[in-house]
């Protein structure tokens, strides 16, 4: 049974089970008398969400396995101490919190956290150590993220922060277990370098929506099981090489809507696996055979320049599928189909 509430004059029905599944309060003013309502609520299920919610303090019941705030004027969240806590997954967006609630490191089984566009000035990794968090997604955020001391986060997966202020250091985070990385949306003119620092084992890596310049493949040296690299919607007019020697498990290099002209460069890669290729949306006229990477399928060249004398030279650009790698290019394109 879900329980919505939509107001604070609601009273629990005679008839309701003791245990909810689901309860969602909406448009609610929490104080004095209406928070042991909430209480009630709250410590009856094991899923909650709160919108628009006006309080000056949330408690977080034992019983809740999954917590939602979304919106509202919710000043501060109190986490229980000397109790188990079986909090899971917390979402929080769009709140006026300017700090992390204390005693995070209480809520033992969290991880999945969610922090989107709140009102913190700083917000220090080292809150973070010691939890069991797999899912850690930070968003619009004003702040400065930093890391006061050593912050090591066993069971971190997937790190997402977009949108946000980026005064990041990952000098200090130790994620061993990371395999995917996002940091879109973060207006940034280089690729951090301590990135290299958390876990050269990351899989996936996303540096898209930003400002860069240049792709320095140099930063990715001794990432051995990087599978996926975006870093389309930036302004990258030339890939620098001067050290790497090889990417073994990138299949997917992704480099739509940026500046390049070409992609000479990566020629002194060795990309045993690379399957995707896609350049579409940028200023190339034409390119080198790529035929050195045999397990390449699949070039994405549409929205460029493309030079018909070119096309009309290499026999890649084909509607043939069954021949590879493809080259697709403009559907009228020099008469060419694809």
């Amino acid at each position: 049974m879900a329980v919505k509430v939509i107001s604070p004059r609601f009273r629990w029905p005679a008839n309701a089970p003791k245990e909810n599944k689901l309860v969602e309060l909406i448009d609610v003013t929490i104080f004095d008398g209406s928070q042991a309502l909430f209480d009630l609520l709250a410590s009856r299920s094991k899923e909650v969400f709160l919108t628009n919610i006006t309080a000056e303090k949330v408690f977080i019941a034992p019983r809740t396995r999954f917590l939602y705030i979304l919106k509202g004027k919710m000043l501060d969240i109190v986490i229980p101490t000397n109790v188990e806590m079986n909090l899971e997954e917390l979402y929080i967006s769009d709140v006026p919190l300017t700090r992390l609630p204390r005693n995070l490191i209480n809520l033992k089984r969290l991880i999945h956290l969610d922090l989107v566009n709140l009102m913190l000035k700083t917000l220090d990794m080292t809150s973070f150590s010691g939890m069991m968090i797999s899912t850690l997604d930070i968003e619009k955020m004003g702040s400065v993220i930093t890391s006061s001391r050593f912050s090591k986060l066993d069971n971190l997966t997937e790190l997402t922060i977009e949108n946000s202020r980026l005064g990041v250091n990952f000098d200090r985070l130790i994620a061993p277990a990371l395999n995917t990385i996002d940091l879109g949306h973060n207006k940034l003119r280089s690729i951090p370098s301590s990135l290299t620092k958390i876990n050269k084992n990351i899989g996936n890596v996303f540096i898209t929506d930003n400002d860069l310049q240049t792709l320095p493949l140099d930063v990715f040296i001794g990432f051995n099981s990087l599978v996926q690299l975006f870093a389309f919607s930036n302004s990258i007019s030339k890939i620098v090489v001067d050290k790497l020697k090889s990417l073994p498990e990138l299949s997917v290099l992704d480099l739509e809507n940026n500046r390049l002209t070409e992609i000479d460069a990566l020629s002194k890669v060795a990309l045993p696996n690379l399957y995707t290729l896609s350049l579409k949306g940028n200023r190339i006229k034409s390119l080198k055979p790529v035929a050195q990477w045999a397990t390449l399928q699949f070039v994405y060249l549409q929205e460029n320049p493309i030079e018909c004398r070119w096309v009309r030279a290499t026999d890649l650009v084909n509607s043939d599928w069954s021949r590879k790698p493809h080259i697709q290019i403009d559907r009228d394109m020099c008469g060419e189909v694809r």
